[in-house]
């Protein structure tokens, strides 16, 4: 229902810019107009820091954390290493253990009396269960 009351005088307001702005005299509408094009030459972009656009936005976060004397991009930055960490650290113990289980498959072939080719026949598997007693 707020939404419907900001729509209303949102669109009122434009109606009244609307009506003002047919009703100003030409000298007015050139001297707006140049001044315009002035501030358009001498308008230059600069380019915006990512965190500037963290800390642009603090919005809750940044109230909950102004207490604590930190803006909201410090701890968005802190965030975002704890979780690279973690992710790394993560990673690292599952290819540890992948490492080690192609260890143990080398490791087996290696130390086998078959030849390695005996492994890559497809008829293997059924031959071993032949020769189970």
């Amino acid at each position: 229902m707020n939404n419907d009351k900001n729509a209303e005088l949102g669109t009122k307001i434009a109606q009244i810019l609307d009506q003002s702005a047919s009703n100003v005299g030409s000298r007015t509408e050139k001297r707006l107009l140049d001044i315009r094009k002035l501030a358009l030459t001498n308008y230059k972009q600069q380019p915006m820091p990512a965190w500037a656009l963290v800390s642009a936005n603090n919005g809750r976060l940044g109230q909950l954390l102004a207490p604590l004397g930190y803006k909201a991009s410090f701890w968005t930055a802190l965030a975002v290493i704890v979780t690279t960490v973690v992710f790394l650290n993560a990673r690292h113990t599952v290819d540890s253990s992948r490492i080690a289980e192609i260890a143990e498959i080398d490791m087996g072939l290696l130390t086998s009396e078959l030849p390695i080719d005996a492994y890559l026949d497809k008829g293997l598997d059924s031959w071993l269960k032949q020769q189970e007693p």
